[in-house]
């Protein structure tokens, strides 16, 4: 017997008109400690989770090798120096978004340089700003341009 919960009509079809769309997760990543930076990670999984159920295809920068590879970013940082590291990171941060439809700002976003920077790029590229994600788990739809 499965007891799973069949989702509502207005569920249904949110998530046949997300079906397959990329969605880009923007927000703020770099931290002062590790723990910080480990909380700020743990936002965007939770943002990825509850995209992923709404039926969009997300685009998790946290999953990018620069920070799967925290030894590799502290390499580039020591060879490149902190801000061409910091560049080399963030253009394929660009590149990502770039191939998506969509983009998703966590909360704090505005307090972030390099979210700033894909927000701007987004608008520049026309791809819409959906879903504004607050670490209390809700995601609420913003204000299309």
């Amino acid at each position: 017997m499965n007891n799973k919960k069949l989702p509502s009509y207005e569920e249904a079809c949110m998530r046949a008109s997300n079906k397959g769309k990329r969605i880009y997760i923007s927000g703020p990543m770099s931290a002062a400690t590790q723990e910080e930076f480990a909380k700020n990670v743990h936002h965007f999984h939770d943002a990825a989770m509850l995209l992923q159920a709404q039926g969009y295809r997300p685009v998790n920068p946290a999953c990018a090798w620069p920070c799967r590879f925290g030894w590799l970013y502290r390499a580039m940082e020591l060879l490149l120096g902190k801000e061409l590291a910091y560049r080399t990171v963030l253009c394929y941060d660009l590149w990502l978004l770039a191939r998506c439809h969509c983009i998703c700002l966590i909360d704090g976003w505005r307090d972030s340089r390099g979210a700033r920077i894909e927000e701007h790029f987004a608008f520049r590229m026309g791809i819409v700003k959906t879903r504004e994600y607050h670490p209390d788990g809700k995601i609420f739809s913003t204000i299309k341009p």
